[in-house]
């Protein structure tokens, strides 16, 4: 199997998986849920689409499979938002 460079813009520190989970990012001291799909995934973060990124601080909590993970938006686009999952494993 031949693989090809990572490109130059390419930063993630780990391999996302495609996935189609759906998730939800949850702040304000648990009063405000907002739903979206996390649409891959791995160990230190995950791109999320919701509809829309407006009201969505820089730091919150993210619900996976049941899973409560502390993250930090990265990047975002009008749809999506791109996080690094904040916990003892690979907080920096």
């Amino acid at each position: 199997m031949i693989q090809q460079p990572l490109s130059v813009t390419e930063r993630r520190m780990a391999l996302r998986h495609r996935t189609f989970k759906a998730a939800k990012i949850v702040f304000n001291d648990k009063a405000s849920v907002i739903d979206c799909t996390a649409h891959n995934l791995s160990d230190r973060g995950a791109c999320l689409k919701v509809a829309n990124v407006f009201g969505i601080p820089s730091d919150f909590d993210v619900v996976i499979d049941g899973k409560t993970r502390p993250a930090k938006a990265i990047w975002r686009k009008q749809r999506e938002l791109g996080i690094r999952f904040l916990d003892a494993r690979n907080e920096a």
